[in-house]
């Protein structure tokens, strides 16, 4: 069971979350904006910005396999093993 404190947690999280920026602005000036924020702010911040990066991971990821599935499926993915990928590599690199 969650607490009032996680639920307002989460809250603000997907409040943050659906913030936009209209104008760029420097790195500097965004740690100022951090700076100002509160403990529990910034830990909201990190936490949000890790989700995010996990799941743009994620997203490569996903389409890394598509784009592989479809090389496999057009017969263009080359079948190997390890070792075969190996020479193959160090040929190529020292062609």
């Amino acid at each position: 069971m969650k607490s009032s404190s996680d639920e307002l947690r989460w809250k603000r999280i997907k409040e943050i979350s659906t913030l936009s920026i209209s104008k760029p602005v420097s790195f500097q000036t965004v740690i100022e904006y951090v700076e100002a924020l509160s403990t529990e702010e910034q830990d909201l911040l990190l936490e949000l910005i890790s989700k995010r990066r996990i799941e743009q991971r994620r997203q490569e990821i996903a389409a890394n396999a598509t784009q592989t599935l479809k090389a496999i499926k057009t017969g263009k993915a080359k079948h190997s093993t390890l070792e075969e990928l190996r020479a193959d590599w160090t040929f190529q690199t020292f062609s």
